[in-house]
């Protein structure tokens, strides 16, 4: 089975938001380069996931953390409720409609996505995953400057040009 969800840059006026379909099971360090290939981010920073909404239950008050196990050459202790990003599959997070993750990228800017599971449809053979279906507002930046505004059709396939030569980490 295939996801589809919609990535909200929040605090985006007007809003930037991606809609990519990607395989279910998928590790999260893998839907981190799908955000990063999406939004145009380089992957210089430091991000994770906070789950806020699993299998229809809202956890967003429980201090649940996925994230690299390290970064920079810097290991990180794993604490109680933490997750190593390579290890935890979409799935086991993301389980029916409307499931929800919070995506922080760049602690220091703190460019906080929303991650809502829209869909779950079936695989098409037609496609190559991920796939972007729709985008909207250009590539942004990581430094302070003109974002800009692209067509959005042409920014979608911009996206899934790149996406083209993306595979899955083997877990």
């Amino acid at each position: 089975m295939i996801y589809q969800l919609k990535i909200l840059l929040k605090d985006t006026k007007p809003p930037c938001w991606r809609r990519v379909l990607v395989q279910k099971d998928m590790t999260f360090a893998d839907l981190h380069e799908v955000i990063q290939i999406a939004f145009n981010w380089e992957g210089v920073f430091l991000h994770g996931f906070e789950p806020k909404k699993v299998n229809g239950k809202d956890l967003s008050s429980l201090p649940i953390l996925i994230r690299p196990q390290e970064y920079d050459g810097e290991v990180f202790k794993r604490k109680n409720n933490e997750y190593n990003d390579n290890e935890e599959l979409l799935s086991k997070w993301l389980v029916c409609e409307n499931d929800k993750l919070t995506y922080v990228y760049d602690y220091g800017n703190y460019f906080q996505h929303d991650i809502i599971l829209e869909k779950i449809v079936p695989y098409d053979s037609d496609l190559h995953y991920p796939y972007c279906v729709k985008a909207t507002l250009g590539n942004l930046p990581e430094v302070e400057e003109d974002w800009g505004f692209t067509d959005p059709e042409q920014l979608k396939d911009d996206i899934n040009s790149y996406y083209k030569d993306f595979s899955l980490t083997q877990t």
